[in-house]
C-alpha cells in the first residue's frame, strides 16, 4: 500500500512539474516556435516548388524571319531566402543569336516570364505574345527543355509601319429590339500637314458605309451577324486571321458570322458564351481605303439573349493594303500631326486676316468709284478699282503661298 501510494505521489509531481513548466514558458519563446513551424513548413514548399530551368526562346518577326541581337529579358519567380512565404523575382538578360534563338540555363524557381524583348527598329507586341508570356515551372516540371524546338515569340519591324486612322475599344449592344449597328470605322483623320481628311463624303463616301444586322433565335439559343458594305465598288472579308496586309480579292457585298448557346437555359444572369475573336477586312469608302476591324463578340442572358460586340477598327489612309500597326509609331505620328494641326490653325488665322483686310480694302474701294463718279467723273475709277483689287490678290496669293511653302518645310523638316 505504501508503494502505491509513493507511485502516485511522484507522478502527481511530475504532472505539476510539466504543468509549471509550461506555464512559465514566456511569449517569446512561443512565438519563436510558431516562426520555426512556419519556416519549416516554408522550406518544405520551397523544396517541393523549386525546379532547375532550362529553357530555350526563338525571335522572329512577322515573316517568321529569325532576328539577330535582340535582347530577351526573363524573369525567375521563387521565394525569398528568408522563408517569410514571400516571393521574388530575379531578371536575367540573354541576346539572340544569328538564328534568333536565345536560352536561360541552371536556374531555379517554379515560375519564368518574358518580360520584354527589345531591339532597335523593332516593336514587341504583349498582346500577340501572350500565349507564351509565362511558364509554371511547379505544375509542369519539363517546359521545353529541347533546344530544337524553341518556343516562338514574334517582334515588328517598325520600319514597314504606316499611319493608319483607328478607332478603338468602342462597344455595342444588340438585343431583339436593337438589331442594327452603323460602326463609324473611318473616322476624320489629321494629314502631316495639320489637315483635317474624311470630311468631305462626296470626295471619300459616307462614314458609315457598314451596316450590321444581329438576329436573335425567338429560344435564344443562337445568334447571327451580318456585315453589309453600303457603298458602290465596296465589299468585306470575313477571317479568324489577323492579317498585316488587307486581302487583295476574296471580298463581297455581305459576310455572314453565326454561333450558337449551348443550354442557354442553364447560363446564369451573369455569364453567356466566352468571347470570340474574328476579324472583318473592308474594302470600303466606294473601294478606295482598305480596313481591318478587330471584333470581341460575348453573351449574356439576362432573361433574354444580350450580344456585346467590341471593336477596333484600322484604316490605311492613303489607300493601301498595307495595315502593320504599331501604337508607339501610331502615338508618335499622330503626335506630330496634332502639333502641325495647331500651326495650321496660326496658318488659316492669318489667311483670315489677310482675307478680311481685302473685304475692307474693296469696301472702301467702292466708296471711292461712287464718290469719283460725282467728283472726279473724267477718271477711269472703275479701271482704278479692278487693277487696285488686281494687284491685292497678287499679293494675297504670293503670301499665302509663301507662308504655305514654308510651314510645309518646316514639317518635313521637323519629322527628319
Amino acid at each position: 500500500m505504501k508503494n502505491i501510494l509513493s507511485v502516485m505521489l511522484l507522478g502527481g509531481l511530475s504532472v505539476l512539474l510539466v504543468s509549471c513548466t509550461e506555464v512559465e514558458k514566456k511569449p517569446g519563446d512561443l512565438e519563436a516556435d510558431r516562426r520555426g513551424q512556419l519556416i519549416q513548413k516554408q522550406k518544405e514548399k520551397v523544396s517541393s516548388s523549386r525546379t532547375k530551368i532550362n529553357f530555350w526562346g526563338k525571335v522572329v518577326d512577322h515573316e517568321n524571319n529569325p532576328v539577330e541581337g535582340a535582347t530577351v529579358t526573363l524573369k525567375v519567380r521563387d521565394f525569398q531566402k528568408s522563408f517569410t512565404g514571400g516571393e521574388t523575382d530575379t531578371a536575367y538578360k540573354s541576346t539572340t543569336n544569328s538564328d534568333g534563338v536565345f536560352s536561360l540555363k541552371g536556374k531555379k524557381g517554379h515560375w519564368l516570364f518574358i518580360d520584354n524583348i527589345e531591339k532597335e527598329g523593332y516593336e514587341y507586341i504583349v498582346a500577340e505574345n501572350v500565349e507564351n508570356r509565362g511558364f509554371n515551372y511547379k505544375l509542369h516540371s519539363t517546359i521545353n527543355n529541347n533546344s530544337d524546338a524553341p518556343v516562338l515569340y514574334y517582334l515588328k519591324n517598325v520600319s514597314e509601319a504606316t499611319y493608319l486612322v483607328t478607332n478603338q475599344c468602342r462597344t455595342f449592344r444588340f438585343d431583339k429590339s436593337v438589331s442594327t449597328f452603323e460602326p463609324v470605322y473611318f473616322p476624320k483623320w489629321i494629314s502631316i500637314y495639320g489637315e483635317y481628311r474624311n470630311l468631305d463624303k462626296k470626295e471619300l463616301g459616307s462614314n458609315n458605309d457598314l451596316l450590321i444586322t444581329c438576329t436573335i433565335s425567338e429560344d435564344n439559343s443562337k445568334f447571327s451577324l451580318v456585315f453589309e458594305s453600303k457603298s458602290g465598288n465596296s465589299g468585306c472579308f470575313l477571317s479568324d486571321k489577323k492579317l498585316d496586309e488587307a486581302p487583295e480579292e476574296g471580298y463581297e457585298a455581305k459576310c455572314l458570322y453565326e454561333n450558337s448557346m449551348t443550354n442557354p437555359k442553364k447560363v446564369n444572369d451573369k455569364a453567356g458564351l466566352p468571347s470570340q475573336l474574328f476579324y472583318l477586312y473592308i474594302k470600303g469608302q466606294e473601294g478606295k481605303y482598305y480596313s481591318r476591324i478587330d471584333f470581341e463578340v460575348g453573351t449574356r442572358v439576362l432573361g433574354e439573349l444580350f450580344v456585346d460586340l467590341n471593336y477596333s477598327s484600322y484604316t490605311n489612309p492613303y489607300g493601301k493594303r498595307n495595315l502593320l500597326y504599331f501604337k508607339s509609331y501610331n502615338d508618335m505620328e499622330r503626335k506630330y500631326r496634332q502639333d502641325a494641326q495647331q500651326c495650321r490653325v496660326k496658318l488659316e488665322r492669318r489667311k483670315n486676316d489677310r482675307m478680311f483686310e481685302n473685304r475692307k480694302k474693296e469696301r472702301e474701294d467702292e466708296e471711292y468709284r461712287k464718290k469719283a463718279k460725282w467728283d472726279t467723273p473724267w477718271i477711269d475709277a472703275d479701271k482704278i478699282v479692278a487693277e487696285r483689287k488686281k494687284a491685292r490678290e497678287a499679293e494675297i496669293k504670293e503670301l499665302d503661298e509663301k507662308e504655305e511653302k514654308e510651314f510645309k518645310e518646316w514639317v518635313d523638316k521637323l519629322r527628319k
